[in-house]
């Protein structure tokens, strides 16, 4: 009996042990003021927690100093950067680079780079220094980085210099051109020699905007390197230079795209595809082409249909030999076929598939205008208002003014993506001899009136950007004579102003900032009035005002084509992980689509109009952007937002590959853990069935 009591009373003592260390106090003092800070961009209540004695709250102050993005930072920074404590110090870098700091940093951090002590220092600058625009730092990046004794400084160098190569003026400047002659020589030579796979895929990577001689001996190299990554960045940068060489290349390039077709790594054979598109392989490529029809990931067989299109009548060998396919989207790209009569394009506009009809529009804008106009529009009143949306993007494509009047009418669809796209078509054509712009901007005017609430914010973004586009054009046009001073023209410009001053205190940052724009293009003479904006809604930031994460949530999807498991990053995002708990929580995501499948690169959804315009957090408006260190690896779940900075909301992307361009950019919330195959064979269309949470990191 006293054993069983003494079990008894060890279970209890274990269990309320259990209980208290599940109990976190919410933040102190201090990191709960940065925290505030950074939510409302508050530079100055952020800045003082620099100077803490305490290297967790410095560390704190420089993440949320990146993230609020007031270039004064910067000086600040280069000082914290020079900080004894590794996470103060490659946190302050990071921010340094994301406000594009230029210079060399205080306390020595970049003099003598390769002899700091520190990897993830010296990593951490080689990142920085990337992200600058000074030709400088190409030269001291390929000459003490690419050789560093560690493979992730080394990786981190090449990836450096191609986001410089991308930043630097174009066309560069005598001394910036020598500079990234220079790094392209040294990457490619280093490439040759490099043994780590982790550093080869990124050296691969780095090479494919680069078009110097050296590189091609390298990319070919790497084409039939052992890491698939490797290969597959290796052929993309192939296919971006095809053409630019002699005909000893183009027989070499040919060679590889043959052999790599052929590759076992999907993602590799797909690529290997993709890179015809780029660029026009020889005319009996399209035999070897067909070997991909028979492979089973669908994304394969899709990237097989985009490439035939660079085989003039060829193509429709390949479309009559397919016709059993059953990927709706690789029956899209097949439907994408450009030589098709526009008998079959009907027959295309009739097929059950939505993403079949959607794809055939995009087709049928390339036949003459006579030809696709009556198609167009029988789409543009298709059901499914993603055809129709894309009807209105393909009537952009035609010159003739009944394109014009579908468009017109296309603006007052009730769906927001119709008329974005077709608000789109008509900035495109702002200015065409024959098409009335006065219309045109009254009719854009009446479609902005009627486009209010979160549901067609994105909508409404872009129909005033239109109004701005074409009303400028109006305007300047010589062959119009506008008479300011004419009634019809004084009532027009007080509807200009009503529409915008309304747009100017919408909640959506994307519509304001759009608003702004457009009355300093049409009503300049007028300053920017003070117009009180309603206040965003408070959000859940644990710690602060929600509970605190204890550990990394974990959550499960599942999806028509089966389940994938993740975890949330609960320190680096946690306001995007509490946003996606609550979400998940209230049944947002169920039976929500995935509305974007890109090959090589992201699936996305979770948008809860399907679409990709709904971009709402679950506790009312947008989310701030909380950019961190974590790279966009495959299987990391990211933030989709607007151009314009902290306007995420509910949906998420998931990559496919590896993908450094969106570092730095969009916020990383989490990593699946288990499933990236049911990743991969995501197509458009494809539902969230649910979300379930796993461990809430409570």
């Amino acid at each position: 009996m006293r054993m069983k009591l003494a079990a008894v009373l060890c279970l209890n003592l274990i269990l309320a042990a259990s209980c208290a260390a599940r109990e976190a106090a919410p933040m102190d003092s201090e990191l709960r003021e940065i925290a505030l800070a950074e939510d409302a961009r508050n530079f100055g209540a952020a800045a003082s927690g620099a100077r803490s004695a305490r290297s967790d709250v410095r560390a704190r102050a420089a993440k949320a100093l990146g993230r609020i993005g007031n270039k004064d930072a910067i000086s600040i920074l280069q000082i914290m950067a020079g900080d004894r404590d590794e996470r103060v110090a490659t946190e302050a870098l990071f921010a340094w680079g994301l406000l594009g700091g230029t210079g060399v940093a205080a306390g020595g951090v970049f003099d003598n780079l390769q002899k700091n002590p520190s990897e993830s220092v010296r990593a951490a600058a080689v990142e920085a220094l990337g992200r600058s625009s000074d030709a400088a730092n190409v030269r001291k990046i390929s000459d003490e980085c690419l050789g560093d004794a560690s493979a992730r400084v080394r990786g981190e160098a090449a990836i450096a210099i191609f986001r410089l190569y991308q930043k630097i003026g174009k066309p560069p400047q005598a001394d910036e051109q020598s500079a990234v002659n220079d790094a392209a020589v040294r990457l490619a030579r280093a490439a040759l020699r490099e043994k780590n796979d982790d550093v080869r895929w990124k050296q691969a990577y780095a090479l494919q905007n680069l078009r110097q001689a050296d590189v091609y001996p390298a990319l070919l190299t790497l084409s039939k390197n052992t890491n698939p990554l490797a290969r597959l960045f290796a052929v993309r940068a192939l296919g971006k230079r095809r053409g630019d060489d002699d005909n000893k290349q183009s027989e070499e390039f040919d060679q590889a795209i043959v052999r790599l077709l052929r590759d076992p790594d999907a993602r590799v054979a797909a690529e290997a595809a993709l890179a015809i598109t780029q660029k026009n392989a020889t005319a009996d490529m399209i035999v070897n082409l067909l070997v991909l029809q028979n492979r089973a990931e669908y994304f394969v067989r899709r990237a097989m249909f985009k490439a035939a299109r660079n085989f003039g009548d060829r193509q429709i060998e390949l479309f009559n030999k397919t016709a059993g396919e059953t990927s709706p989207m690789a029956r899209g790209e097949r439907a994408m076929l450009r030589k098709l009569s526009p008998d079959e394009y009907a027959k295309l506009l009739n097929d059950p598939e939505p993403i079949v009809r959607e794809k055939a529009v995009d087709a049928i804008a390339e036949l003459p205008s006579g030809a696709a106009l009556p198609l167009l529009k029988n789409a543009l009143e298709d059901l499914n208002y993603r055809v129709a949306a894309a009807a209105a993007a393909a009537l952009g494509k035609i010159a003739e003014p009944a394109a014009h009047r579908l468009l017109l009418r296309a603006l007052a669809h009730p769906r927001g993506l119709v008329r974005e796209n077709a608000a789109g078509s008509l900035e495109e054509h702002a200015g065409r001899a024959g098409w009335d712009m006065e219309l045109t901007v009254r009719e854009l005017l009446k479609s902005a009136s009627t486009a209010r609430g979160d549901d067609l914010a994105e909508s409404l973004s872009g129909i005033i950007s239109a109004i701005e586009a074409v009303e400028k054009a109006r305007r300047t046009d010589g062959k119009s004579k506008i008479n300011e001073n004419d009634e019809s023209e004084r009532e027009l410009r007080a509807r200009i102003r009503v529409v915008l001053l309304d747009a100017l205190s919408d909640p959506d940052v994307t519509v304001r900032a759009k608003a702004e724009s457009a009355w300093k293009t049409l009503l300049s003479a007028e300053p920017i009035p003070s117009i009180l904006i309603p206040a965003a809604p408070s959000p859940s930031i644990p710690g602060v005002n929600a509970d605190p994460f204890l550990r990394a949530p974990k959550i499960r999807i599942f999806t028509n084509r089966g389940s994938f498991d993740a975890e949330l990053f609960h320190d680096d995002a946690p306001v995007h992980a509490e946003n996606m708990l609550q979400l998940t929580e209230a049944g947002h995501y169920n039976k929500t689509v995935w509305h974007r499948a890109e090959m090589n690169f992201v699936v996305q959804g979770g948008d809860h109009l399907g679409d990709g315009t709904g971009a709402r957090a679950v506790w009312g408006g947008t989310l701030r952007d909380e950019i961190n260190q974590k790279h966009f690896v495959r299987g990391t779940i990211g933030m989709p937002k607007s151009n314009i900075n902290d306007s995420g909301g509910c949906q998420i992307f998931i990559t496919h590959i590896p993908t450094p361009h969106l570092d730095g950019r969009y916020t990383a919330f989490g990593q699946v853990t288990t499933g990236l195959e049911i990743v991969d064979s995501l197509e458009a269309g494809d539902l969230i069935d649910h979300i379930e949470i796993l461990d809430s990191g409570r």
